[in-house]
């Protein structure tokens, strides 16, 4: 931002000594915006460098991570069959969890961890998704009176919506 900098304020009238409440006000308000823009150049300046480490050090670190949890994912599906059954249980319940939040990761990787995923939960991935599809279209319904149908465009656009709420909460 190259703008030069230019300060509005009332001052005092030759006449009179002091400025009115609204006049130190308006100046008090003017002094605000004043910081305020200083801030926001100092995010603009910050702002580069936070996105250039964000893409050159935590992509890289949380695309490892997602290789390593779907590796796991693929080791608890093949010790699955020898553990004791309150093991498979709890192991059951972090293999869903976890293929759960990997499944929109990788395409090639996806088509895999929904297999495991659909092996040990009791209800599909697919289903899954199609119910909070179908829960989200009927709170939009509500929400803005109107009937949005049953488009395609609107499915993948609210089933983009939730795989990335999931990820985010994950």
């Amino acid at each position: 931002m190259s703008r030069t900098s230019r300060s509005v304020s009332i001052a005092p009238d030759h006449n009179t000594s002091a400025l009115s409440k609204a006049q130190k006000t308006f100046n008090s308000l003017i002094g605000k915006i004043g910081k305020r823009r200083k801030r926001l150049r100092d995010w603009e300046t910050v702002t580069p460098a936070f996105q250039k480490r964000y893409v050159d050090e935590l992509l890289p670190l949380e695309k490892t991570s997602a290789a390593l949890q779907a590796r796991m994912v693929h080791c608890l599906d093949r010790a699955y069959d020898s553990l004791t059954k309150t093991e498979r249980r709890k192991v059951a319940l972090v293999i869903v969890d976890l293929a759960g939040d990997l499944i929109g990761e990788d395409e090639n990787e996806g088509k895999a961890l929904k297999a495991i995923y659909d092996k040990y939960s009791p209800t599909s991935y697919d289903s899954e998704v199609a119910t909070e599809v179908g829960g989200m279209k009927s709170m939009l319904e509500a929400m803005f009176g109107v009937d949005l149908g049953d488009d395609e465009d609107l499915k993948a656009v609210v089933q983009i919506a939730i795989s990335e709420s999931v990820r985010v909460s994950a």
